[in-house]
């Protein structure tokens, strides 16, 4: 058998189990603590404090509302929750804003709000119905966001190929003698669906 070695170091405790056939390891800390982990690797520890408090916040009430309910762990340490580093992810600036609103949360009529983040929007965001097999929800809406001109990754299109490229691309899932694309948007002006006509 091989030893196990993790290259990275975690705060609080790691605990193995014997899980499917293999090992799971769990890093098992507390919500602050996590949280040193995670701020500085959403948004860079440079930008101003005022940016990491609201983004502690987020943090927190994101891993509140989206954490699992049964299984060895609560949330995973990649995008499908919140993409978390251990210490070597941290940085006193995002750790200084994580005390900062210890314990504070966003709540909707009671509950934990769901505070979906992401790098860019394109200059809007998504409405939850847009994104996910979801209900609507007042909170989640569409709505111009101005700000994301700053973002290095803005500019999302309009994306253009020819009929080689599509060919290239996506092979026998297309139509013999492709001559068109319909592209049809949903209501946060994201492409819904893409017929390929030939």
């Amino acid at each position: 058998t091989k030893p196990l070695v993790f290259v990275k170091p975690y705060r609080g405790q790691l605990v193995v189990r014997a899980e499917g056939g293999g090992l799971s390891v769990v890093n098992q800390l507390g919500l602050e603590r996590y949280l040193a982990g995670v701020v500085p690797g959403e948004m860079s520890a440079g930008w101003p404090a005022e940016a990491l408090k609201t983004q502690a916040v987020a943090a927190r009430s994101y891993a509140l509302a989206s954490r699992k309910r049964s299984g060895s762990f609560d949330v995973y340490a990649d995008t499908r929750s919140q993409v978390y580093g251990g210490i070597a992810a941290e940085d006193r600036r995002a750790t200084a804003a994580i005390t900062a609103t210890r314990s504070e949360i966003l709540t909707w009529q009671g509950k934990v709000a769901w505070t979906f983040f992401c790098a860019s929007s394109g200059g809007r965001t998504a409405a939850i119905e847009d994104v996910w097999d979801s209900a609507p929800v007042p909170y989640l809406v569409s709505v111009d966001d101005p700000y994301d001109a700053i973002s290095p990754h803005h500019d999302w299109g309009p994306t253009t190929f020819t009929v080689e490229q599509l060919e290239r691309k996506l092979g026998s899932r297309l139509p013999a003698g492709l001559t068109d694309l319909e592209v049809s948007l949903n209501g946060s002006g994201r492409v819904a669906s893409v017929t390929a006509i030939g």
